[in-house]
C-alpha cells in the first residue's frame, strides 16, 4: 500500500507503528537511500524481510535507534569509541558495529549494527514504535541501493506500507565502522570519510 501524500505526516507515522506493531514491513526514505523497516522483536517479520531479500541467514539486520542512549541499555559493555562516534555524527550516515548481549534484537555472533537516522519521519517513527527497529536497504541482497521507487515495480508489493517521498539526493549508504576493534576499522566508507572519523577519534581519544 503506498501512502496518500493528502496524508499528514502524523498520520502517516501513527499507521506506520500501527503496522510495524502488528508484524508487518514498512518501506522509508531516509538520508541515504530507500529502506525497509520492522519490528526487532517480532522473529516472524525478521523471516518475512530476510525471504523478500533473499538475505543470506548469517547476513544479520542492523538496527535503528532514536539515541545512543536508548540503544546504550542493550550493549554488553561500555563502548567509549561508539559513544564518541555516535554523539559526533548521530542522527546520521554512520552504522556502528558493537558487542551486544545475546538477548539483542538482531544480535549475531555478539555483535550487531546500528545508527540513528537523520530523517524526521524515521526518528517519529523510532519514537512512536519503541525504540528499535530492525532495517535493510530497498533490494534484494547483493542489488544495487535504491533511490527512488519508480520501476520497482511487483517487488513493492511485498511491503505493507510504501513511503514514497520521490527521487532521493544520491547519498551513498551510511559509513560502517567496527567499534569492537582498537582503534576502530571502517568495514565500509560512505559520506563520512575515514578522515573524519579518525580525527573525532583523536579529539576524543579512548581512555
Amino acid at each position: 500500500m503506498k501512502n496518500n501524500k493528502k496524508i499528514s505526516n502524523a498520520a502517516l507515522v501513527e499507521n506506520a507503528v500501527e503496522i510495524i506493531m502488528a508484524g508487518g514491513i514498512v518501506c522509508i526514505p531516509t538520508e541515504t537511500v530507500y529502506g525497509i523497516i520492522c519490528s526487532a522483536d517480532i522473529p516472524s517479520a525478521i523471516a518475512k524481510m530476510a525471504d523478500i531479500k533473499q538475505r543470506p541467514a548469517n547476513k544479520p539486520f542492523a538496527l535503528f535507534t532514536p539515541s545512543w542512549d536508548r540503544f546504550a541499555v542493550e550493549a554488553v559493555s561500555d563502548n567509549s569509541s561508539a559513544c564518541r562516534l555516535a554523539e559526533k555524527f548521530w542522527p546520521g550516515p554512520l552504522t556502528l558495529v558493537v558487542e551486544a548481549r545475546e538477548d539483542c534484537p538482531c544480535v549475531y555472533n555478539g555483535a550487531v549494527g546500528v545508527r540513528c537516522p537523520k530523517h524526521e519521519l524515521v526518528l517519529a517513527i523510532l519514537e512512536k514504535s519503541g525504540g528499535l527497529l530492525a532495517n535493510s536497504s530497498l533490494n534484494v541482497s547483493g542489488e544495487d541501493a535504491v533511490w527512488s521507487l519508480d520501476g520497482m515495480g511487483n517487488f513493492l508489493d511485498s511491503f505493507d506500507l510504501v513511503i514514497d517521498c520521490g527521487l532521493l539526493p544520491r547519498n551513498p549508504s551510511s559509513t560502517v565502522v567496527d567499534c569492537r576493534k582498537n582503534p576502530p576499522a571502517i568495514l565500509r566508507e560512505g559520506i563520512i570519510i575515514l578522515t573524519e572519523i579518525e580525527h573525532t577519534l583523536l579529539m576524543f581519544p579512548t581512555p
